[in-house]
């Protein structure tokens, strides 16, 4: 489940970036199969407004992209997790 939550991050970032991706491009770059796409955006569009057009000059885009916003890391989680790396890479463990 980590990779899929990963991957989809992705995904929203690649379709944030770009004005319209096809479903082959967004397979080959996050190196899965298409039907792997098409069910990430399935999932994704419950709660994103995604778009995707068929035939010859489709893709999949975002409604007004430059209104979502990725979630971020706040300072205090920065913090833990820098704290973690180095507790970790001291010990070995």
């Amino acid at each position: 489940m980590k990779y899929a939550n990963e991957r989809r991050e992705k995904l929203m970032r690649l379709l944030m970036l770009n004005e319209k991706c096809s479903m082959e491009n967004l397979a080959e770059i996050l190196e899965v199969s298409t039907r792997t796409i098409e069910r990430d955006l399935h999932f994704l569009s419950a709660t994103k407004p995604i778009c995707i057009d068929q035939g010859r000059y489709g893709g999949v885009y975002l409604l007004n992209r430059k209104n979502i916003h990725m979630p971020s890391i706040e300072e205090k989680e920065l913090g833990v997790l820098q704290k973690i790396v180095s507790e970790v890479e001291q010990t070995g463990t």
